[in-house]
Formats: structure tokens, C-alpha cells, sequence
């Protein structure tokens, strides 16, 4: 449609006449109607739910552990490997003997409920840490070979209110890494001489702990001291994680059984329908699942003959009710929106949305308000007729262990897409 001079003039004059809060307040009315300005509800929208295949875990600021069942999502366990690196190549005198070895897990944030203690397997890699693919990267399936008996599995507990956990590992295993560090044939004369020779650890919750980000900052801790003196001083050898020069690889193994949920036997790549899975679609970083949203016929609104202007266009999103809570599983409150035209495949990116209402306490008016108008004004007019939204949890330099539901929790809480119309006479 052509908008001639005389329609842009008046269009300013209507957009500067009218604020935010008078357009709120615009009643609903039908297409055939006259009208000055108009205000549409479309509740036509079709919310899904796709699974993916996969999810790069390395190259992340940190590990995840754990072993959590959540009602929505499914059974989660995360497994992190990862390997070290000393902070100094300087050999130990062959006169040192081992006081203990101490394995400090530094971690940044937890998900889901630290109360109870649980039990910590510590193995020891027993291949190389190689990347198995030309992309030098991990994915959530893969996993390194460990050694057959576990180095120790001890009781453990996080507390939030503080930042790291120590586990004493056993003086046979401390004894034999000490070993290689010493002497002239010490492991210390390279990087690559200290990895061929320790690989690097593996952790894995058994039975049920909290989801716990796990800082690359964790560390081994080797206590140890002269032998035979009466009066000995306690010397330590920091192995880490973290090193400027020589970066350690690492990543989390990731296994998700989501029987039990309404999100059970689905396929990946496939479009899921909310009304298949009680009106609700989930996007779920470490579920490998984002949402889509189609938003059915627009072709109606375009049918004003004297023309129009799409003043605004919103989405409203709803969160669904009882999928999270204030302080033990708070929701996911940004996403990143997409449009896309065939699953798997992002077109365009769109923008960066956040959660605009948060209700923890009757979680009756927790939504997403999205602001569509340059994308709803093309969907009217014709242009991407096959393409529809995407939203997924915005990717970041950690793993998101949230998630977020969208749906329908009552006839008026409801996905619904309000645009204001301004006709141009």
C-alpha cells in the first residue's frame, strides 16, 4: 500500500496525540467498524515445544554437577570433566614426602535444594583429554573413559552462603601423584609430560544432589614437608584448573530421562504442539528444547482499503504457573527471539526479550511482553509468510541451568498478540 504525503502528515499528528497510557485504554472492535484508531487481540497463537539434538558443553566459565528429577523438565545428571595444570614447573625435591592431597571444588551458583548431603564419586580420566571431532568441541553426550575404581567417594554438602567444598583424597592415590612430581624424572618438565602423565578428573553425583555450577577456579591442593625432621614446616603445590598459560580443557556430560513428564517419547526436530503437553511449551538449555510461536492468519488486518499504520504490536507470553518458585528453581527471565522458517534453521534474530511481571507469590501475572511491531507489520503486509518465531534461553558463557514454560493459565491469562491500528484516511 502506498501512503501519500498527506497520511504521513496526519499520522504524526495522531502519534504525537496520543500517549502509552490513553492507548491502553483503546476498546476492542471489529474490522468493519469505523474507526479512528483501533486496538486488535489475536488469541490465534499456536505455542510449541521442539527438541534439539545437541549441546556444545566445552568452552564454557564453568563445569555443572548434579543429579536433580524436576517435574517439567525431566531427570538431569551432569557430569564434568575436566583437567589441570601446575602453577609451577619446578620440580619437588626428592627429601619431600606427601602430607595430603586436598581436591577444593570452587562453585558459583546452585539450583534446587541444598539441604541434604550427598555422595561425590571422584574418578580419575584414563585417556587423554582429546577433542573427538574436527570442531574442537564437546557435546553434551560425549564423555572421557575413567578409571575402573573411583578415587574416593565421599559425603558432601553445599552451602550457598559460601563459595567452595574440600574433599581429602586418600594418601594412596595423593602418594602416587606426589611421586611423579619429584626428582629428575618428575613430571614437571612440560605441560604435556604433567597431562600424559594425569589426565584430569571426573565427577558424578550418586542419588540426588542440586544442580551446582562448578568454577574452573577448583583446584588440587598438595600439602607436604621435609621427612625426618623433628620440627617440620608444611610447604603446598597449587594444581589448577584455571591457567593463563596453559587453558585446561573441560565440559559436562549431560543425561536427561524426561519420563514422567508431559514432555515424554518426543522426538527431536519435531514440532510439539501445547496442546499436546497440558497448553504448555518449554525451553530448556540443558533439555536441548526451545519454543516456537505461530501466530496463525494476519492477513484480516491488511484489508483496510483506505490504509493503515501499525502504531504497536505485542506479545503477550504468560509463564506458566507452578513450574517455578522464589528461591530454589526461580524462572529463566530472558530469551532471545528468532524467526525462522524451517526448525533448526534461525533466519533472523529479532531481539533480546526479559521478563516484564513477576508474581513468585500467586504467579498469576508473571509474563513476557515483547514488543513484534516491526515483525507483525510484515506478517500483515505479506513479506515471510512461512516464517514463524523462535525463542530460546540466551545462550551465555556458562550453562543455564533454569528454564522457562510459557502457556496458558486461565481465559484471560492466555498467549495473545494486542496490535494498535491508526488508519490513514
Amino acid at each position: 500500500m502506498r501512503v501519500h504525503l498527506t497520511g504521513i502528515l496526519l499520522l504524526c499528528l495522531l502519534t504525537s496525540c496520543f500517549e502509552n497510557s490513553y492507548l491502553e485504554e483503546i476498546p476492542e472492535v471489529d474490522l468493519e467498524d469505523d474507526f479512528s484508531i483501533r486496538k486488535i487481540v489475536h488469541s490465534e497463537l499456536e505455542l510449541g515445544t521442539v527438541f534439539l539434538d545437541s549441546l556444545v558443553t566445552s568452552g564454557k566459565t564453568s563445569m555443572l554437577l548434579g543429579s536433580y528429577a524436576d517435574p517439567i523438565r525431566g531427570h538431569i545428571q551432569a557430569i564434568p570433566y575436566f583437567e589441570f595444570a601446575p602453577e609451577s614447573f619446578a620440580a619437588i625435591d626428592e627429601s619431600k614426602e606427601l602430607d595430603s592431597l586436598v581436591l577444593v571444588l570452587k562453585y558459583s551458583s546452585t539450583r534446587y535444594d541444598t539441604l541434604q548431603s550427598f555422595q561425590l564419586k571422584i574418578s580419575e580420566i584414563a585417556e587423554a583429554f582429546e577433542y573427538p571431532n574436527e570442531d574442537e568441541v564437546f557435546y553434551h553426550f560425549e564423555s572421557l573413559q575413567s578409571k575402573a575404581s573411583p578415587i574416593t567417594t565421599a559425603q558432601i554438602q553445599i552451602f550457598p552462603a559460601f563459595d567452595s567444598v574440600k574433599v581429602t583424597l586418600p594418601m594412596d592415590f595423593g602418594r602416587e601423584l606426589f611421586g611423579k612430581l619429584k626428582g629428575s624424572q618428575t613430571i614437571l618438565s612440560s605441560i604435556e609430560d604433567f597431562r600424559d602423565a594425569f589426565h584430569g578428573l571426573k565427577l558424578e553425583v550418586e542419588g540426588s544432589s542440586p544442580l551446582i555450577e562448578l568454577s574452573t577456579e577448583t583446584y588440587l591442593l598438595i600439602y607436604y614437608q621435609e621427612k625426618n625432621e623433628t620440627n617440620r614446616s608444611s610447604e603446598e603445590m597449587k594444581i589448577s584448573v584455571t591457567n593463563t598459560l596453559y587453558p585446561s580443557k573441560i565440559f559436562t556430560h549431560i543425561d536427561l530421562n524426561r519420563d514422567g513428564t508431559l514432555f515424554a517419547n518426543r522426538q527431536s526436530k519435531t514440532w510439539i504442539s501445547a496442546e499436546e503437553t497440558g497448553d504448555m511449551a518449554l525451553a530448556d538449555e540443558l533439555g536441548l528444547s526451545a519454543i516456537g510461536l505461530k501466530l496463525g492468519s494476519l492477513s484480516s488486518i491488511g484489508e483496510i482499503p483506505s490504509g493503515y499504520y501499525i502504531a504497536e504490536a505485542k506479545l503477550f507470553l504468560p509463564v506458566k504457573r507452578l513450574t517455578y518458585d522464589a528461591v530454589l528453581n526461580p524462572v529463566a527471565e530472558s530469551m532471545d527471539i528468532y524467526a525462522i522458517k524451517k526448525i533448526g534453521l534461525l533466519d533472523t534474530y529479532l531481539s533480546q526479550a526479559t521478563l516484564y511481571s513477576l508474581d513468585n507469590e500467586f504467579q498469576e501475572n508473571t509474563f513476557f511482553l515483547l514488543d513484534a511491531t516491526s515483525y507483525v507489520d510484515k506478517k500483515i503486509r505479506g513479506a515471510d509468510p512461512g516464517s514463524n518465531l523462535w525463542m530460546e534461553l540466551m545462550a551465555g558463557e556458562a550453562l543455564n541451568t533454569g528454564y522457562l514454560a510459557l502457556g496458558t493459565n486461565s481465559t484471560t491469562q492466555k498467549p495473545r498478540l494486542e496490535i494498535i491500528l491508526i488508519p490513514l484516511n
